[in-house]
């Protein structure tokens, strides 16, 4: 095998979020030495840290994320519900209020994960520290990178003293192969500048939107009949609401506010903005909910592509991977998946390519179109708050389209289900433009694949059924 040609078999990756922690999985199985490097200490247990300022807010994990997840891990699947995160099907177990209205609750073919992302990253570090052939390095920064003649070679480390208060002297460490996994404040275009080479051309589109976090203990008397409720912004709402299962029988409720210029900074306040939305049920669920932890607030909600895929010149063994090449609005939940779809792209290159330098060349073009759905999923949806962004006429046409068959998903199945296979990457693009979805989406749901009239189903620690704007289950 072609890595018994490199000297050392070494591979260092570059942080240890989700994104390094997968690519280092992938690694192990065709290097012989891979080393973790991350500026932070790492925590004995499924705990916030420094590093990954946005773990406390919601994430789903959707389900070719999921899938690729349990390529790289197998069993993970089973071993996180273990822990406590729940499975939940989609749209069989969610409230989604759409800008068309309720979506109609039927037996679907996606499912999601939800917890909290401090435990999901525990548990695939723990996979890693026990898989016997990755050193992990936390409390360790890099400083540089070295590149020789257009071929990185290593990178330049230095250790945080035994008491974190300050930084011991620079080491080198040799490699093979660098993986930056560093996240959204990646260094690597200014590395590349530095080096002589072009920079990546950055497209940014962001909404301006801010968001809130608070995890309340989920009430005894709870006993509506689904596990999460999603409320979309619509322009003459521009609020929307997400409440999840956490494990330890905990609900996390993140509610975004487009447009903003602050989040609700406290519980009283956080109450207040869920009883303004478009539907009252996440407040009405929160009625009798204590909170667990105090109103946290996040604004970083803009989409970053770095269009590395298009560099024409670009140092060999390097590669970026996760946010260090392009991130989203978070509001979305596409991260997570991006990156472990990332991976297994990666494993699956080192495994057919000819060569490690062909490897590298295949991955960096993968990534590109790995990352280019879910950028088309977060930006298409964010544009609706940027009147002033200016689009060629395709661009308007396929915005108006989007914008439509969300709007007819509610009340189509055909469209609902292409509209999901969108959100958890599980089909071509091209299903969102099947002749039944488009034919839908131009009489506007009429005949065909109409659900039917469906009856109301309870609201949240209310006995009965219950009148007006509810979510429907398909009878």
């Amino acid at each position: 095998m072609w890595r018994h040609m490199v000297a050392g078999g070494r591979a260092v990756v570059l942080g240890g979020g989700i994104a390094g922690l997968c690519a280092a999985q992938a690694l192990m199985r065709r290097f012989d030495d891979v080393v973790l490097v991350e500026r932070d200490r790492f925590p004995d247990g499924p705990k916030w840290r420094r590093g990954v300022p946005h773990s406390g807010h919601a994430h789903n994990l959707f389900q070719s994320g999921l899938a690729a997840l349990e390529r790289l891990f197998p069993g993970i699947e089973d071993e996180l519900v273990a822990h406590g995160i729940r499975r939940v099907r989609m749209p069989d177990d969610v409230l989604l209020l759409t800008p068309g209205g309720w979506m109609r609750r039927f037996e679907g073919r996606h499912v999601m994960l939800t917890g909290s992302r401090e435990l999901l990253d525990w548990v695939v570090r723990t996979r890693i520290e026990t898989g016997g052939r990755a050193r992990i390095r936390d409390g360790c920064e890099v400083t540089g990178v070295r590149v020789d003649a257009g071929e990185v070679t290593g990178v330049e480390v230095r250790e945080r003293n035994a008491n974190g208060d300050g930084w011991g002297e620079p080491a080198q460490l040799a490699a093979d192969l660098v993986v930056d996994a560093t996240g959204r404040h990646s260094r690597a275009a200014e590395w590349l500048r530095r080096w002589g080479y072009g920079v990546p051309q950055e497209t940014v589109i962001d909404s301006r939107t801010v968001y809130a976090t608070c995890v309340f203990k989920r009430p005894d008397t709870h006993d509506a009949d689904w596990e999460s409720v999603l409320i979309q912004a619509t322009t003459d709402a521009p609020q929307a609401g997400i409440l999840i299962p956490l494990e330890g029988d905990r609900w996390l409720v993140s509610l975004a506010l487009v447009g903003a210029d602050r989040a609700p900074a406290g519980v009283k306040e956080f109450r207040e903005v869920a009883e303004r939305m478009r539907s009252p049920i996440i407040a009405e669920a929160l009625e009798k909910a204590e909170p667990l932890t105090p109103v946290s607030a996040y604004g970083v909600t803009e989409n970053r592509w770095r269009r590395f895929d298009a560099l024409d010149d670009f140092p060999r063994r390097l590669v970026l991977v996760g946010d260090s090449a392009g991130y989203l609005n978070p509001s979305y939940s596409q991260g997570v998946s991006v990156a472990a779809r990332t991976a297994v792209a990666l494993d699956r290159a080192l495994a057919e390519a000819p060569t490690l330098d062909a490897a590298v060349t295949a991955l960096r073009e993968e990534a590109g179109r790995i990352f280019q759905p879910a950028w088309k999923l977060s930006v298409g949806s964010d544009l609706r708050w940027l009147p002033a962004v200016r689009l060629p006429l395709r661009g308007r046409i396929l915005q108006w389209y989007m914008q439509r068959l969300v709007e007819v998903a509610a009340h189509h199945r055909r469209t609902a289900l292409a509209l999901l296979d969108a959100l958890h990457m599980t089909g071509a693009d091209t299903a969102l433009f099947h002749p039944a979805v488009v034919l839908a989406v131009l009489r506007g749901a009429r005949g065909g694949d109409v659900f039917p009239t469906p009856k109301p189903v309870r609201r949240p620690g209310k006995p009965g059924d219950q009148p007006g704007d509810q979510a429907r289950r398909t009878t």
